[in-house]
Parts: structure tokens; sequence; C-alpha cells
């Protein structure tokens, strides 16, 4: 149960909305229903991110996440550098009732792969149907997609969507570990592609939100990638080729191999 696993009570479910306590235990034990607006309000009273909820209790009604299925195998597909499967995959997309950020996704993969110029218009694309919208930074899609369209972006563009994206999600910790991932997987795509000499604000608050993430296996990898990059700028190079093997011997040949 969500509640049990973040370690809340009751009280802290209904904090603001009209239910009592009784009556919410008869929710939770399935007796009675809850309204959709009650339900959002106590995911955001409680920061639990509505995206992941819903996507994980809908394993609970036999339903597939076919989206997150062809995100993993399109995400898979462009790490091994397989293009015919990414553009079997991108056929897959185009034929579904996916998200449009999902559709441009395998664009820039396709794009990427094939080193096709096609990626910068779609860029722009992007640029005017996404980034536009006021609150595009609590979108996970949104957020994916700026992630993977980064290395076609304009540098100042670049500069101010990663601005915005890390005063949405300064205090990090405070935000669910799959967010937290999410957020630093952008971070780390922005020093991939920062080329620059000297740091600018964006950096420093990424080096910040890295050093203050919990020394847990899950973020071992996102950990070593920022201390690279932070090593990069302070001239260590001794400790630039150490996390560079470390990265490859663990696996991780194409990322270290990405890293000057």
């Amino acid at each position: 149960m969500e509640r049990i696993k973040r370690n809340l009570l009751q009280k802290d479910m209904i904090r603001g909305l009209k239910i009592s306590k009784s009556h919410y235990s008869l929710i939770e034990k399935g007796v009675h229903r809850i309204y959709a607006d009650d339900l959002m309000k106590m995911l955001a009273n409680n920061k639990i991110d509505y995206q992941s909820f819903f996507d994980e209790i809908a394993k609970d009604y036999g339903y597939e996440d076919d989206v997150k299925k062809l995100t993993h195998e399109l995400d898979f597909a462009f790490y091994k550098r397989d293009i015919k499967r990414a553009k079997e995959i991108k056929e897959k997309i185009a034929e579904s009732d996916t998200p449009i950020e999902l559709k441009y996704h395998a664009d820039l993969v396709e794009a990427e792969l094939t080193d096709s110029k096609v990626a910068t218009k779609i860029c722009k694309k992007i640029n005017e149907e996404i980034f536009s919208v006021d609150n595009w930074t609590q979108s996970r899609d949104a957020l994916r997609l700026f992630g993977n369209s980064m290395k076609y972006l304009d540098s100042d563009i670049r500069d101010i969507l990663m601005e915005s994206v890390l005063q949405r999600y300064q205090k990090i910790q405070s935000f669910e570990k799959e967010e937290q991932i999410r957020i630093i997987e952008i971070s780390l795509n922005y020093l991939f592609n920062y080329d620059k000499r000297v740091q600018n604000n964006n950096t420093k608050l990424i080096f910040e939100m890295i050093k203050a993430l919990p020394p847990i296996p899950d973020l071992t990898s996102y950990k070593l990638v920022g201390t690279y990059f932070k090593a990069r700028f302070d001239g260590d190079f001794d400790k630039m080729h150490t996390i560079k093997n470390a990265l490859k011997f663990s696996g991780y040949e194409n990322m270290s191999e990405k890293m000057d």
C-alpha cells in the first residue's frame, strides 16, 4: 500500500480534505470509492508523483503500460545503436495511441542513429509545441523529451529550459526516487552537451544537487558521472581517468566512450 510504503498515517492522507478517518479507512479496505479530485489533492498534499502512482496501480488491473514498454525498447535500441530495431519500434509507436512526446522521441532516436539533420527541424517543432507550455517541467513526458532533444537545441534555449527544470526541482530530495533519477539524467545530459570551459549557474546547481544525493546503489552511476564532470572543470585528469575506467568495466562502455 502506497501510504504504508511511505510511512504515512491515515491522518496525513486526508489532511485538508473533507474525509473522516473512519471513512478513509473504509476507502483503503475497498468498501468505499474515492472521488478523483480528492485523490489528486491527496497525492499533491503528500508529494506523490501522480504519473508514477497511476503507472503502479494500473498493474493491479491487468493493464500493461505500452508506453513504458515501448520507451524501454526504444532506449535499449538507442543504447545498442541498433538502427533497424529503432525503426521497427518507431513504426509501432506511430501506429499506437501514444503521447506525442514519445512519437517525437522516436523521431529523435532515428535521426541520431542515422546522423540525419532532420533532428534540428524536429527540435524546433518540439520547442514550439511542448516547451512553450507554462507547466511543462511537471510533465514526465515533456521532461524526457527535453533530455532527449538537448543535443539539438540552441545553447541559449537549452540553458533557459535547464534553468526552469532546476528551479522546479531545486529541493530534489523531497521528490520521489523515480523523479530524482529523471532530473539527474536530464542534468547529466546537460553536462554532456555543455561545451564551455567555465561553469554557469546551471552547472553549479547540478553539482550541488548530485552531491546532495544519498549514497545508495541505485544512484551510484549518476553520482560517478557527475563527479567526472566536476573533475573535468577542476582539471583533475587522474580522477576523470579513474571514473571512465570504472564505468567501462561496469558495462557502461558506450557512456564511457562519450566522455572526453
